[in-house]
């Protein structure tokens, strides 16, 4: 945006662009910062909305999904996320098929026993996964084991 811009950003405008953005609120999306709409553009997504930046939801989500996206024992448990926009009001996610308490796992790794609710869980791709991760600690273990690092030649120089 150019300096001068702003005076198209009115409320209308604002409107108008959510309109085109996002489809029917989600059911069950809707929590105490975000509200969770269909992609209009794109069925396979879901468009978080964090009006007033609240507690930073959207951020700590794309944080966690970018820390551990190639860690396949963390990412296989959580709902990618595609891009988020750079206030962090809005973050484009992949939808999830709601499930039923019923389908639930019975064993779910421990970073995701934090927030368990029924509701953060959806199925993606055949797999079950977490869609609400905002609130999760991840931590890797950070148990100390002996260093191998090769034979060591005393004499070597630096």
């Amino acid at each position: 945006m150019r300096k001068g811009d702003e005076t198209i950003f009115n409320k209308f405008a604002l409107e108008e662009v959510f309109h085109l953005l996002c489809g029917e609120q989600i059911s069950r999306g809707r929590g105490r910062f975000r509200t969770v709409y269909a992609c209009r553009f794109d069925p396979t997504l879901v468009i978080k909305i964090e009006p007033n930046g609240g507690d930073h939801s959207n951020q700590q989500e794309i944080r966690l999904w970018t820390a551990y996206k190639d860690v396949p024992e963390v990412s296989r448990w959580l709902a990618p996320c595609i891009d988020i926009s750079p206030g962090g009001v809005a973050l484009l996610q992949r939808r999830v098929r709601p499930v039923r308490r019923a389908e639930l796992p019975n064993e779910i790794p421990s970073f995701l026993n934090t927030d368990a609710r029924h509701f953060n869980w959806g199925m993606l791709d055949g797999k079950m996964v977490c869609c609400d991760y905002a609130d999760l600690e991840i931590t890797v273990e950070t148990d100390l084991v002996a260093a191998d690092y090769g034979h060591w030649d005393e004499t070597s120089q630096w």
